[in-house]
């Protein structure tokens, strides 16, 4: 099937509370409720559900839990985890991103400011573009380009935007890959989802910050009328 942006929010919603094993009931009234009545920021492809990270904390009696940094790279992992049971041939080295990934402080602050606004639910909706926004912009750029209610996304985001809405890969979407540039590695360093126009699958790499090429974008969520 081709990838026509985001798919029906109900089904996005219900989709990952089964993949995590988590609450849809939250994100379905905020869809009803707030949602219904607003309208999608410019720019965005639409709206798209991701997992809360604090929903993935709740499941884990950690007392690590209670570092930002080791819960982070706990949902990053989970979220990988769970791409790869839901889709055939997705390769990447855990090893790597349980080590040095960390999120960008603009994106951490965004999201939480939207997790807060929906009431910590465990499913959250963020109105996003997947990339094509920043065509052909390294992601150090995307960063200092995006506008006053607009921010990066990171792994956590972009794989379940990836796990609720498959279509974005499988017909490779004319090659553009996703600078996942809300996450960094080592400061010098992004996640980047690619789809190899000859060889099936699904690949998440580390690339430069500043790399820039006709078939990658970063993609970004947006604060606006939610």
């Amino acid at each position: 099937p081709l990838y026509l942006g985001s798919k029906n929010l109900i089904g996005q919603i219900t989709t990952l509370a089964a993949a995590f094993g988590v609450q849809a009931s939250g994100a379905l009234r905020y869809a009803e409720d707030v949602l219904s009545k607003s309208t999608i920021p410019a720019g965005a492809e639409g709206y798209f559900a991701v997992i809360n990270q604090n929903a993935i904390a709740r499941k884990i009696i950690d007392p690590r839990m209670a570092d930002d940094g080791f819960r982070y790279r706990f949902a990053v992992s989970t979220v990988l985890d769970r791409l790869a049971l839901v889709r055939t041939n997705v390769f990447y080295n855990p090893s790597m991103f349980k080590r040095g990934c960390h999120v960008v402080a603009q994106t951490a602050s965004c999201v939480a400011l939207l997790t807060a606004e929906q009431n910590d639910n465990d499913i959250i909706i963020i109105p996003a573009q997947l990339g094509l926004g920043f065509k052909d912009h390294s992601p150090v750029d995307a960063r200092c380009c995006v506008g006053s209610e607009e921010f990066c996304l990171g792994t956590v985001e972009v794989g379940s935007i990836l796990i609720a809405n498959p279509e974005r890969f499988l017909n490779n979407f004319s090659g553009l890959n996703i600078h996942c540039s809300g996450d960094v590695w080592n400061d010098s360093k992004v996640p980047k989802f690619a789809s190899g126009q000859s060889t099936p699958g699904l690949t998440l790499d580390w690339v430069p910050d500043d790399e820039n090429d006709l078939f990658s974008g970063t993609a970004t969520g947006f604060l606006t009328n939610l």
